[in-house]
Protein backbone atom coordinates (compact mmCIF):
# COMPACT_ATOMS: atom_id res chain seq x y z
CA UNK A 1 0.00 0.00 0.00
CA UNK A 2 1.03 3.91 0.33
CA UNK A 3 2.13 6.00 2.89
CA UNK A 4 0.69 9.47 2.17
CA UNK A 5 2.12 12.66 3.89
CA UNK A 6 -0.01 15.63 4.00
CA UNK A 7 2.03 18.56 4.90
CA UNK A 8 1.04 22.19 5.47
CA UNK A 9 2.32 25.54 6.37
CA UNK A 10 -0.01 25.49 9.21
CA UNK A 11 -3.68 25.99 9.96
CA UNK A 12 -4.67 24.39 6.72
CA UNK A 13 -7.75 22.63 7.71
CA UNK A 14 -4.95 18.93 8.52
CA UNK A 15 -7.31 18.04 11.42
CA UNK A 16 -10.63 18.57 9.21
CA UNK A 17 -8.45 16.21 6.47
CA UNK A 18 -7.67 13.34 8.84
CA UNK A 19 -11.25 13.37 10.09
CA UNK A 20 -12.20 12.89 6.96
CA UNK A 21 -10.23 10.24 5.35
CA UNK A 22 -10.35 8.50 8.55
CA UNK A 23 -14.55 8.34 8.23
CA UNK A 24 -14.00 7.57 4.26
CA UNK A 25 -11.53 5.39 4.49
CA UNK A 26 -12.29 3.39 7.52
CA UNK A 27 -10.55 0.27 8.02
CA UNK A 28 -8.34 0.13 5.34
CA UNK A 29 -6.48 3.03 6.71
CA UNK A 30 -4.50 4.31 9.42
CA UNK A 31 -4.84 7.89 9.82
CA UNK A 32 -3.07 10.36 12.21
CA UNK A 33 -2.69 14.21 12.82
CA UNK A 34 0.62 15.33 14.01
CA UNK A 35 1.04 12.20 15.60
CA UNK A 36 5.02 12.31 16.73
CA UNK A 37 3.59 15.94 17.05
CA UNK A 38 7.08 18.61 17.77
CA UNK A 39 9.16 14.91 18.20
CA UNK A 40 10.06 15.36 14.73
CA UNK A 41 12.36 18.22 15.93
CA UNK A 42 12.07 19.51 12.59
CA UNK A 43 14.60 22.55 13.15
CA UNK A 44 17.14 19.52 14.25
CA UNK A 45 16.37 17.44 10.58
CA UNK A 46 17.01 20.08 8.78
CA UNK A 47 20.30 21.12 9.69
CA UNK A 48 21.30 17.18 9.83
CA UNK A 49 23.55 15.85 7.29
CA UNK A 50 22.37 12.43 7.93
CA UNK A 51 18.33 11.31 8.50
CA UNK A 52 18.67 7.75 8.78
CA UNK A 53 21.45 8.75 11.40
CA UNK A 54 19.51 11.05 13.15
CA UNK A 55 16.27 8.85 13.19
CA UNK A 56 18.34 6.30 15.17
CA UNK A 57 19.04 8.59 17.84
CA UNK A 58 15.19 9.58 17.98
CA UNK A 59 13.49 6.53 19.58
CA UNK A 60 9.74 8.33 19.06
CA UNK A 61 9.93 8.67 15.58
CA UNK A 62 12.27 5.64 14.95
CA UNK A 63 9.22 3.59 16.34
CA UNK A 64 6.95 5.95 14.73
CA UNK A 65 8.43 5.12 11.18
CA UNK A 66 8.73 1.43 12.30
CA UNK A 67 5.03 1.55 12.99
CA UNK A 68 4.17 3.41 9.71
CA UNK A 69 6.36 0.58 7.74
CA UNK A 70 4.64 -2.36 9.37
CA UNK A 71 0.83 -0.38 8.10
CA UNK A 72 2.13 -0.36 4.66
CA UNK A 73 3.80 -3.74 4.61
CA UNK A 74 0.32 -5.11 6.13
CA UNK A 75 -1.35 -3.92 3.10
CA UNK A 76 -3.36 -0.81 4.76
CA UNK A 77 -3.02 2.70 3.71
CA UNK A 78 -1.44 5.07 6.03
CA UNK A 79 -2.34 8.61 6.06
CA UNK A 80 -0.50 11.61 8.09
CA UNK A 81 -1.84 15.25 8.27
CA UNK A 82 -0.10 18.33 9.55
CA UNK A 83 3.01 20.41 9.76
CA UNK A 84 5.84 18.90 11.93
CA UNK A 85 7.09 16.17 9.59
CA UNK A 86 8.05 18.37 6.50
CA UNK A 87 11.76 18.34 7.58
CA UNK A 88 11.91 14.71 6.92
CA UNK A 89 10.33 14.93 3.53
CA UNK A 90 13.82 13.76 1.78
CA UNK A 91 14.72 10.73 3.90
CA UNK A 92 10.98 9.54 4.00
CA UNK A 93 10.91 9.54 -0.13
CA UNK A 94 13.74 7.37 0.37
CA UNK A 95 12.61 5.04 2.80
CA UNK A 96 8.75 4.77 1.55
CA UNK A 97 10.23 4.51 -2.27
CA UNK A 98 7.21 4.17 -4.75
CA UNK A 99 4.87 3.47 -1.97
CA UNK A 100 5.97 7.73 -0.44
CA UNK A 101 3.42 10.27 -1.51
CA UNK A 102 3.13 13.75 -0.62
CA UNK A 103 0.74 16.70 -0.83
CA UNK A 104 1.43 20.47 0.16
CA UNK A 105 -0.89 22.49 1.38
CA UNK A 106 -0.35 26.34 1.04
CA UNK A 107 -2.85 28.65 2.62
CA UNK A 108 -2.49 32.28 2.23
CA UNK A 109 -0.15 33.62 4.86
CA UNK A 110 -2.95 36.18 5.92
CA UNK A 111 -5.40 33.94 7.20
CA UNK A 112 -2.59 31.48 8.46
CA UNK A 113 -1.41 34.04 10.88
CA UNK A 114 -4.97 35.38 11.91
CA UNK A 115 -5.68 31.57 12.70
CA UNK A 116 -2.82 31.50 14.65
CA UNK A 117 -3.57 34.27 16.79
CA UNK A 118 -7.45 33.36 17.36
CA UNK A 119 -5.44 29.84 19.05
CA UNK A 120 -3.74 32.63 21.18
CA UNK A 121 -0.26 31.57 19.30
CA UNK A 122 1.45 35.24 19.48
CA UNK A 123 0.06 35.14 23.46
CA UNK A 124 3.17 36.17 25.81
CA UNK A 125 0.94 33.61 28.30
CA UNK A 126 1.11 30.96 26.16
CA UNK A 127 4.34 28.68 26.48
CA UNK A 128 3.43 25.25 25.48
CA UNK A 129 5.53 23.04 23.29
CA UNK A 130 3.54 23.71 20.07
CA UNK A 131 3.87 27.29 20.64
CA UNK A 132 7.72 27.11 21.00
CA UNK A 133 8.62 24.77 18.43
CA UNK A 134 6.19 25.97 15.68
CA UNK A 135 7.11 30.08 15.97
CA UNK A 136 10.63 31.64 16.51
CA UNK A 137 9.49 34.37 18.71
CA UNK A 138 9.51 37.80 17.55
CA UNK A 139 12.82 39.70 18.38
CA UNK A 140 14.18 36.43 19.63
CA UNK A 141 17.68 35.50 18.76
CA UNK A 142 17.07 33.00 15.77
CA UNK A 143 14.29 35.69 14.50
CA UNK A 144 15.38 37.68 11.29
CA UNK A 145 14.36 41.65 11.77
CA UNK A 146 14.09 41.47 15.39
CA UNK A 147 14.05 44.93 15.54
CA UNK A 148 10.42 45.01 14.34
CA UNK A 149 9.39 42.93 17.15
CA UNK A 150 8.38 45.86 19.59
CA UNK A 151 6.84 48.03 17.47
CA UNK A 152 3.10 48.06 17.74
CA UNK A 153 0.73 49.41 14.38
CA UNK A 154 -3.21 49.84 14.72
CA UNK A 155 -5.64 47.60 12.74
CA UNK A 156 -4.91 48.85 9.23
CA UNK A 157 -1.85 51.16 9.99
CA UNK A 158 0.79 49.53 7.01
CA UNK A 159 4.42 49.95 6.96
CA UNK A 160 5.86 52.41 5.22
Amino acid sequence: MTAFFIYSTGRCATQWLARFFAQNLGKRAVVEHEPAGVDWSARRALRHPNLGELRRRMPDVDRHLDRIAETVASGRIYVQTGWPAFSWFPYLASFFGEQFRWVHLVRHPLYVAGSMTTHRYYAAARRDALAGHALIEPGGPRAALRGLAGRRRGPGELER
